[in-house]
């Protein structure tokens, strides 16, 4: 008999054609998740998409998301998103591993048509959430993103994120 490999809610046996349909009914579906922010006023009318997919039942987690701003938003301090699920933040020694990149981010200026990148980064013990550091356009201080630094945010830009980690629940 064939070795039987469990992916998510599907059996396979040797053999077996993994197809399309089978890998998207059973392992890459996106679930949206309530994200919470701080340090960012979104704004009236201003909207936050947040999504995540953990492939089988493994702890790697894969996690998206955007916002699109409204009248009168800003940045207070550094701002964060929590996570879908706790990241992991012990390595097999127990040694705090904190401070590491979990993906990326893109700021849209839509006033002066700019883009801006950096890294998203696991800040905190508890592996909650992740903030945005590292803006950069290739003239703008390569800081986190935080009160008017490197942007002033305006209706109509937008944030976007993405990454993934590996979940300790």
């Amino acid at each position: 008999m064939g070795r039987v490999v469990h992916l998510g809610v599907k059996t396979f046996t040797n053999g077996e054609i993994l197809t399309a349909p089978i890998l998207n009914a059973s392992m890459w579906s996106f679930a949206t998740y309530k994200a919470t922010t701080d340090g960012v006023t979104i704004g009236s009318g201003g909207t936050i998409t947040t999504n995540y997919c953990r492939p089988g039942r493994g702890d790697l987690v894969f996690f998206n998301g955007h916002i699109v701003f409204g009248t009168s938003p800003s940045f207070s301090t550094v701002i964060t998103v929590t996570l879908p699920t706790n990241a992991n933040t012990s390595d097999f020694d127990l040694i705090d591993r904190v401070q590491w990149c979990a993906g990326s981010w893109v700021f849209r200026d839509n006033s002066a048509v700019y883009h801006y990148a950096g890294s998203l980064g696991v800040w905190n013990v508890s592996g909650t959430e992740v903030s945005f550091g590292g803006a950069w356009n290739g003239t703008s201080p390569r800081r986190r993103i935080e009160s008017a630094v490197p942007f002033t945010v305006a209706v109509d830009d937008v944030l976007s994120w993405e990454g993934y980690y590996v979940s300790n629940t």
